[in-house]
């Protein structure tokens, strides 16, 4: 069975948002001088992982988009702030699909 175009549109959405907040994660920590093996430590996450996100490959959970924050000593918001930017990123609306 064909995947809906909505899905194929969701899933580009997502992996644009992934690699967008993962650019983001690489650039605060180099900013912060920081090697993946520091991050992880400060995070509890694995440096494997972190490696993942950055690429845009994996998807984060919320709570670990918290633990980044407070690694970063920044506020959650500038995590995700460059989504309000990029709109391409954004999942639509059910009724707007």
């Amino acid at each position: 069975m064909a995947t809906p175009t909505s899905s194929r549109a969701d899933r580009a959405r997502q992996d644009a948002a992934c690699a967008l907040l993962g650019t983001t994660i690489r650039t605060l920590r180099k900013g912060q001088r920081l090697t993946q093996k520091d991050l992880a430590q400060r995070t509890g996450l694995r440096a494997n992982s972190l490696s993942h996100v950055e690429r845009g490959t994996r998807n984060v959970t919320l709570f670990n988009v918290l633990r980044l924050a407070v690694a970063f000593n920044v506020p959650p918001s500038r995590l995700l702030s460059p989504c309000d930017t990029q709109p391409a990123v954004l999942p639509l609306r059910a009724d707007q699909a």
